[in-house]
């Protein structure tokens, strides 16, 4: 009688059996490398500290715009509803 493997086990079979390690730590240092030889690396680096400056800015005006525990609906004095 022959095994029969239905795709989902064959596809775990192939995971587990794949040359590639499964390891982040690797693939980070080697990215990192990769960016400390790039010619681009200074361009990459203030590009993203843009992005987070940016990104934390927002957040900032948001929080100083909408302070926790007063309402977020309240009606304008202009919108001429009373």
């Amino acid at each position: 009688m022959a095994k029969r493997f239905n795709k989902s086990s064959n596809a775990a079979r192939s995971l587990l059996e794949s040359p590639v390690s499964p390891r982040l730590r690797p693939q980070f240092l080697m990215m990192f490398r990769a960016l400390l030889a790039s010619p681009q690396r200074n361009k990459i680096l203030l590009l993203s500290i843009a992005l987070v400056a940016v990104i934390g800015a927002t957040a900032y005006a948001q929080v100083r715009l909408l302070p926790i525990g007063e309402p977020h609906c309240s009606v304008s004095p202009l919108s001429g509803r009373r």
